[in-house]
């Protein structure tokens, strides 16, 4: 008899000592770090991190200039003057797929400016220009084929043309009231060329560019278990880490967590 309640005294003394383990961080955690931890994320784009900032990360997670908004499912990136849909990011080559946001499914823009990007962006080898005209009086016989059509806001209509290349000849530039060169796949353009595409088609497949930033602080920041960000008061990376930021990398042994038990004797 009492060895049954000896040994029913030790499980329940056991399922006590189990029930009260509990993880406790030898510190709290640095707000960068924990701000910094959290992706951009929009529609079907996930774990977008430095450069890259936007809701929920905070301007200090990336560079001023790779800003995202997320419109509509998609991110979007405003360059200079214009705004430009992403398509696609590829973190490990650094490529940027764009669309001008005003010439997505719509071949008219309601501002005629040519397409500019930071010098934070350089175009890929797959790239060329496409160059469209608004306000034709006549053109040349090899643009007749190229027409488009465009819509006013008054529901009027009016008829432009393009054609592959980035320098409109003497003879269309005197006839037509504008022109704007817009940044195109070689693949698409050759598809236009071919009958295969349609304009609207080759504009909403946009174009390539590569961010030109040096990140290999943030790989040696990534690999010690710490968040790349950027100082703007010294004009360079930073790596926030779990107890305080770093200049380059996170020191071993920054943040552990270890268990401690509670013994209830009844």
């Amino acid at each position: 008899m009492l060895r049954q309640l000896s040994s029913t005294f030790h499980l329940h003394h056991l399922s006590f000592i189990i029930f009260f383990i509990l993880p406790v961080s030898t510190f709290a955690v640095d707000e960068h770090y924990s701000a910094c931890s959290h992706p951009f994320k929009c529609g079907d784009f996930h774990n977008i991190s430095y450069p890259f900032w936007g809701n929920p990360l905070p301007s200090y997670c990336g560079l001023k200039e790779f800003q995202l908004v997320c419109q509509d499912g998609f991110p979007v990136l405003q360059s200079m003057s214009e705004r430009f849909r992403v398509l696609l990011i590829n973190h490990e080559k650094h490529i940027l797929r764009l669309t001008r946001l005003d010439l997505y499914n719509n071949s008219c823009p309601s501002r005629y400016v040519n397409t500019t990007i930071s010098y934070l962006f350089s175009y890929t080898p797959d790239f060329g220009n496409l160059t469209l005209f608004y306000g034709c009086s006549s053109v040349a016989p090899a643009l007749v084929s190229n027409a488009f059509i465009c819509r006013n806001n008054d529901s009027s209509t009016e008829t432009g043309f393009y054609t592959i290349g980035s320098i409109p000849n003497v003879e269309n530039n005197r006839t037509c009231n504008f022109s704007i060169t817009v940044p195109v796949l070689q693949t698409a353009a050759k598809a236009i060329r071919d009958n295969v595409s349609s304009l609207t088609e080759v504009l909403n497949h946009g174009f390539e560019v590569q961010w030109i930033v040096d990140d290999t602080a943030c790989t040696e920041c990534v690999s010690s278990g710490g968040y790349c960000g950027y100082n703007t008061s010294y004009f360079q990376p930073i790596c926030f880490c779990p107890d305080q930021p770093y200049t380059f990398r996170c020191p071993e042994g920054t943040y552990t967590t270890f268990f401690f038990l509670v013994k209830v004797h009844v």
